[in-house]
């Protein structure tokens, strides 16, 4: 019979990812166990041990590792609050496993800082369909982040999507219907012309062929590595990785009236909520409703000129 150790916090993030392994995805995992491997370096800076007793976590425990986070890691204050959040999570877990009596996370509170997102507009996107490169590489992941920004999909769930996962809809239109990969919630993306050129130049392409993915999707890091290197060349200021592609569909999309809830349906959202992080009003949005109004105000036949 496997013995499972639960007397000190490193075992027990050990048992938790064993125990979620086939729940979570594999970049989910990997933040586990590298939020394990912060709090193991911090227990050998604090207490210069190799690990420390579930039984004595505590609260001072827990602000003692955010400052370390802080100050070792310079972490901003956003991946702090996740970081603490997924420990939160194992603790929890350890609680309904009846391994902790005391929560220690009862008088301890954090929050996040908002921020402004990276976000490109249509004339943004249309400086990256411009770009050319002998470089293969480097235009298979321009082309992979342009099929982000027309589709809503993530990295992960790009990089799974296989030519059965594009199906006819009921209007005779293609239509991408998959279960997203974090989440398992299940999503349908009609695919607009852009995106489906994009596919079509890829389905000869030997990868293509012979695994029956839609395109030849290279490594996360790569790609981004390459879209810093594109960014520069067509000197678009704002930063851009694999995830400001999901931002930007969202926020495009909603810009040009999209209803929330066919975008929340697109990108896999459970709730409506998640989606509405997306619909801040933007400037760009800002200016097109207030010439409505404006334009309303002007159709009145009142004067504000009479004389006097």
């Amino acid at each position: 019979m496997l013995t499972i150790y639960k007397d000190t916090i490193i075992r027990v993030f050990d048992q938790f990812i064993s125990h979620q392994k086939n729940g979570y995805a594999n970049g989910t995992t990997k933040h586990y166990e590298t939020i394990k491997s912060k709090v193991s370096k911090f227990i050998m800076k604090e207490y210069h041990q190799n690990d420390f007793p579930l039984e004595n976590l505590s609260f001072i425990f827990i602000s003692k590792f955010k400052s370390f986070l802080e100050t070792d890691y310079k972490n901003h204050p956003n991946t702090i609050y996740r970081e603490i959040k997924r420990i939160k999570t194992v603790i929890n877990w350890a609680i309904k496993m009846e391994w902790i009596a005391i929560n220690p996370f009862r008088n301890f509170s954090s929050k996040t800082i908002p921020t402004v997102k990276s976000i490109l507009n249509l004339d943004d996107i249309s400086m990256l369909e411009s770009f050319y490169n002998k470089n293969s590489n480097m235009m298979i992941s321009r082309d992979s982040f342009l099929l982000m920004c027309y589709t809503g999909l993530s990295y992960s769930d790009l990089k799974d999507l296989k030519k059965n996962d594009i199906q006819n809809s009921i209007n005779g239109n293609l239509i991408i219907r998959i279960s997203r990969k974090k989440t398992s919630e299940y999503c349908m993306i009609p695919l607009i012309k852009k995106a489906n050129e994009i596919i079509k130049k890829y389905e000869n392409h030997p990868f293509v062929i012979k695994e029956g993915y839609v395109l030849p999707v290279i490594s996360n890091q790569k790609i981004n590595q390459y879209l810093l290197e594109i960014q520069k060349e067509v000197k678009i200021t704002k930063k851009i990785t694999c995830h400001v592609a999901r931002h930007s569909f969202a926020t495009n999309a909603l810009e040009m009236g999209v209803p929330i809830e066919t975008v929340s349906k697109a990108l896999g959202h459970s709730s409506i909520k998640t989606t509405q992080i997306y619909a801040k009003v933007t400037e760009t949005k800002l200016n097109q409703d207030f010439k409505l109004f404006e334009n309303g105000i002007n159709n009145n036949n009142q004067t504000l000129t009479k004389p006097i």
